[in-house]
């Protein structure tokens, strides 16, 4: 019996084929513009007319893309946070001790940061409220005391 491509059966395995098509593309895109970054980084400033990846059009791609995310993140955030008169002291203090506690141009780091910073947020105003102020800045005390640079941060001379 053919399947033809009219047919429900002839539909759904012209999808299954498909899918993966589709799939290895955007494979394939986002590991030529990942690959491409990657190189702008190992290239030095003098060699920028000579090689072959578009270099400008990959700046701009990914200034592009991470505009886009930060608009992404800023409408995602509008719903949670409102602004007030200090609401800019509160986040800053939170930035510095995640950059503190994961280290200075660490993304790892900043990671693990503020992980730890918002489970002992949530847990200090959930048990001990009164001491929920000090609760967040006690990780990054016990961090600066063993490791200054941070937990993944790198030892500056």
């Amino acid at each position: 019996m053919s399947q033809d491509a009219f047919s429900a059966e002839g539909a759904h395995a012209w999808r299954r084929k498909a899918a993966p098509a589709q799939a290895s593309a955007l494979s394939a895109v986002t590991t030529l513009a990942w690959r491409a970054m990657l190189k702008i980084k190992h290239v030095p400033f003098q060699l920028f007319d000579v090689v072959i990846t578009p270099i400008m059009f990959t700046l701009l791609f990914t200034f592009v893309f991470g505009g886009a995310l930060l608009g992404l993140a800023g409408v995602v955030a509008a719903g949670l946070l409102t602004l007030r008169p200090g609401a800019d002291t509160d986040i800053l203090l939170f930035a510095l001790v995640v950059v503190v506690i994961g280290g200075l141009g660490s993304l790892q780091g900043a990671a693990v940061g503020s992980a730890i910073i918002g489970l002992v947020d949530a847990f200090s105003k959930a048990w001990v409220p009164e001491l929920s102020s000090f609760a967040v800045f006690a990780p990054m005390a016990i961090v600066l005391m063993f490791r200054p640079a941070g937990l993944f941060g790198r030892a500056r001379t």
